[in-house]
């Protein structure tokens, strides 16, 4: 799967990404629901939560809250969530052809990551392919007082070492903590905090 491209729609009227892949997800939850499409409400989502995945050029695409719908008609790619990671869309022709550019605008300078042409049916298409799932990282793991406390207690193993160790810890309260963070007061600290 790491390999495999993926037909994608980038859509503007969309309001979420949808996936037909749960290889693309790195935080799924399992839900219910259905979805309003042009032709009525459809019951094919089947999941939603944190996905990432790389554009043909290597661009990195993060979406924070994409459905999971594996039996949907396309895989689609919200205009929203291309902002969400700071890039631009901007329509341009080059030689008749239309496409869709995907930009960045680093030091003040506008940089083309992504070209995504133009179907005769007046959508834009690309592909999208999975990242190696050692690559994939929760960030709210990074930000948490919950890890770096354990990655001290464990001696400071390195980035991969402390993945297989989270991965492996299940029913760990690592995994069961909120996204909200938690304050640790050492055992001398409780009374004079009470």
């Amino acid at each position: 799967m790491e390999n495999e491209e993926i037909q994608c729609l980038a859509d503007s009227a969309t309001t979420h990404t949808i996936l037909r892949n749960r290889q693309l997800f790195s935080d799924l939850v399992t839900t219910h629901s259905s979805v309003t499409t042009m032709a009525g409400p459809s019951n094919l989502v089947q999941g939603q939560g944190m996905a990432q995945f790389l554009l043909p050029n290597g661009t990195l695409i993060t979406v924070t809250n994409a459905l999971y719908a594996p039996k949907a008609a396309r895989t689609l790619l919200s205009f929203r969530d291309i902002r969400a990671n700071g890039y631009h869309a901007e329509t341009h022709c080059e030689n008749g052809n239309e496409f869709i550019c995907i930009t960045s605008n680093d030091c003040g300078r506008k940089r083309v990551l992504e070209k995504l042409m133009c179907l005769s049916s007046g959508l834009y298409a690309t592909t999208i392919r999975a990242i190696e799932s050692n690559h994939i990282i929760r960030n709210d793991l990074w930000d948490s007082d919950t890890y770096w406390l354990w990655h001290d207690r464990l001696g400071h193993p390195g980035r991969d070492m402390m993945i297989r160790i989270l991965k492996n810890s299940h029913g760990h309260p690592l995994f069961r903590a909120t996204r909200k963070k938690q304050k640790v007061i050492p055992e001398a600290n409780k009374t004079t905090a009470n």
